[in-house]
């Protein structure tokens, strides 16, 4: 600014080196006299308004620089440099239209400086700057700015899809989407001061994530119940909700205006379809938001919705997993109850092994069991035939009807008929009521004839025409009696060489042996050694009450290398009599022990010999009661006029007590 009272001189009064000084500036320069007339004008003033600076001396300054606004008339009484002329004071205008020769203008800024004599106003300086280039690039500056702030802003908003995206892709966890989703807005969306999502259950819409809400609000509008609010309001239209000012707004709620919420945009969330729930944004500002945050929450709407497809099929699957594993483990425990039915009787599972030899057996079992077809048992003497016969029973559609047992070499010649077939009253000495046989009492179910090469010849066609027509006749009767029975036949001997010795029907033979299933002897099948030894210790120590913890480690070697001549059958009783004679937990067993049983199988009465033993040990274990649910006959699967007979056949008899 100049201020021109220190010169002592009036405008007029310029001196040369004063103009070379005002010459020499690039702001445009007038000096006016009271008149507001032109007493001097640099160069600068008249190149930017286009006039010759002797064409504008004398001029007054209005008419040159503003005679008019860009949009209308310009008065002199409201132009600020005759003011100073007035008022003396300093007067400055940011921007104002000036007026080129030509008839353009441009803007201009420009202040009024009063020059004073003695303080005596004189006349006035005008200084001014044509600002065209700085409202350009004030104009671009602006424009920039508000491209890199869009630039920004698209930065950020594509910083929460991707996070959103990439965390969709990453988990299935719907919460852990959720809490990404609104921790990403909450960072990334300007004027943004809570983020909630809202879910449908019920008849409520219940917020599964937010930003930070006090727990005030968690109690008040945690929960809210159909069809309050904006959140319903969202959920029932369907569409997006955007309020600019809550306070011109009827469907928040109370909670909503309490927090302070001045404005909010909703979107709604789908699956399948349908709308099931809605995503908020929240400000404590009026008008907060655009279309930018419309599109945003679009997008991240769509994210969440792919994350809830993800989560209920992950659902689906952890369920069809949880149902698999549940059957796992029904198959498991039924697994452990079959296996815990080994220490029970009556049980399929009596069939004790791993072994391969023993494993097929087991698989031809399950083949054949469903079927009606005849099964021919073979094996040596102990190998388990009786328990393999109530295997294929068990497994058999049968099984829910009676399995009859007769072992055809426990009955007398005489009687054998009669057991198999009933007899009359009076048909033979002794018939005095009539009886029902063991086919009768088989009807529908399995009859299982062990040692049937021991059935006499008359025997023998009287079981084939069963076998071929299903009926026979009680003895002393000529009524045939028809029965639907499956009959499985078992022997410890070749038939094939007794049909060749003329002992067995082949007529018969071959009508047993439609499947021949071989029962292999314990010598090979010596890995199930240990399986049965444990299987026996315990049942028996639990019976004796006895704390028995396994064998030694030689006896066990003892017991694999014995070859047991009488089978499984000789292995129980080796381990009856060695848990009866243990005092310690660990079993010992000797050459000695294993010697008894080899020598009572040795000879051509092994098997007699076998069997007494056996029946003496149990007639010794119940105390020489033959009769009754605890009886000898029992425990042994005979009847006891049975094995009376075997008792007197094999020479057993109960000793005399010593008075």
């Amino acid at each position: 600014m100049y201020q021109f009272n220190h010169h002592k001189m009036k405008p007029e009064e310029l001196r040369d080196y004063d103009k070379l000084i005002l010459n020499a500036v690039r702001e445009g320069v007038f000096i006016l006299d009271l008149e507001g007339k032109v007493v001097f004008v640099n160069l600068a003033a008249a190149e930017m308004i286009g006039w010759n600076p002797e064409e504008l001396v004398n001029r007054h300054i209005h008419d040159i620089l503003h005679p008019s606004q860009a949009d209308g008339p310009c008065f002199r009484s409201d132009c600020k440099v005759y003011a100073t002329l007035k008022d003396g004071e300093i007067h400055h205008v940011d921007e104002e239209v000036f007026w080129s020769r030509d008839g353009t203008n441009f803007p201009a800024e420009y202040t009024s400086t009063p020059i004073l004599e003695d303080e005596n106003l004189t006349g006035a300086v005008l200084i001014f700057t044509n600002i065209t280039e700085r409202k350009q690039a004030k104009k671009t500056e602006e424009a920039l700015r508000k491209n890199l702030d869009q630039l920004s802003k698209k930065s950020r908003y594509e910083t929460i899809v991707s996070s959103v995206t990439r965390i969709v892709h990453q988990s299935i966890n719907l919460e852990e989407v959720l809490e990404n989703a609104i921790e990403a807005m909450s960072k990334n969306i300007d004027l943004v001061d809570n983020v909630v999502i809202y879910l449908i259950e019920g008849k409520e819409a219940v917020i599964r994530a937010h930003g930070g809400f006090p727990n005030w609000y968690i109690e008040r509008a945690g929960r809210i119940a159909y069809p309050k609010g904006a959140t319903w309001k969202t959920i029932i239209e369907g569409k997006p909700l955007y309020c600019a000012d809550v306070d011109q707004d009827t469907v928040i709620g109370p909670a909503g205006r309490e927090m302070g919420t001045k404005s909010y945009l909703s979107m709604p969330i789908r699956f399948e379809g349908r709308v099931i729930g809605v995503l908020f944004i929240l400000s404590y500002r009026k008008n907060a938001f655009d279309q930018d945050e419309l599109k945003l929450l679009k997008v991240v709407a769509q994210q969440i919705e792919i994350a809830i497809n993800n989560a209920h099929q992950a659902e689906a699957l952890q369920k069809a997993l949880r149902e698999v594993e549940l059957l796992k483990n029904r198959l498991q425990a039924e697994n452990i109850y079959l296996q815990e039915e080994i220490k029970t009787e009556h049980n399929f599972e009596e069939i004790i092994g791993q072994s391969p030899a023993i494993q097929r057996a087991l698989h031809k079992i399950e083949q054949i069991a469903p079927t009606d077809i005849t099964v021919l048992i073979q094996g040596e003497t102990g190998t388990g035939k009786e328990l393999v016969a109530r295997a294929i029973h068990n497994l058999s559609p049968r099984k829910h009807r009676t399995l009859v047992k007769v072992n055809c070499g426990a009955i007398s010649a005489g009687l054998v008929e009669s057991e198999l077939f009933g007899h009359q009253k009076g048909a033979f000495t002794g018939a005095i009521e009539q009886r029902i046989g063991r086919f009768e009492l088989a009807d529908g179910g399995t009859i299982f004839l062990d040692e049937v090469s021991e059935l006499p010849p008359e025997t023998q066609v009287k079981l084939l025409r069963v076998l071929q027509e299903g009926e026979f006749e009680r003895v002393g009767s000529s009524k045939p009696i028809r029965v639907n029975v499956r009959i499985i036949a078992a022997t410890n001997r070749d038939l094939a060489d007794a049909v060749k010795a003329g002992s067995f029907r082949p007529d018969l033979f071959y009508r047993l042996n439609v499947f021949p299933l071989e029962i292999p002897p314990l010598r090979e099948r010596k890995s199930d050694i240990p399986l049965l030894v444990n299987v026996f210790l315990s049942r028996l120590a639990k019976k004796l009450g006895k704390h028995i913890h396994g064998l030694s480690k030689e006896t066990m070697d003892l017991l694999m290398n014995y070859d047991w001549p009488g089978n499984i059958r000789e292995l129980q009783n080796v381990m009856d009599r060695a848990v009866v004679l243990a005092h310690t937990p660990i079993i010992h067993i000797d050459d000695y022990m294993l010697q008894l049983n080899a020598n009572s199988h040795s000879g051509s009465n092994k098997l007699e010999d076998m069997e007494r033993s056996h029946i003496l040990r149990v007639l010794e274990e119940t105390n020489w009661v033959i009769e009754g649910k605890r009886g000898a006959a029992s425990i042994l699967g005979l009847t006891p006029s049975t094995l009376r007979y075997r008792m007197k056949k094999l020479g057993i008899r109960k000793p005399q007590k010593i008075s």
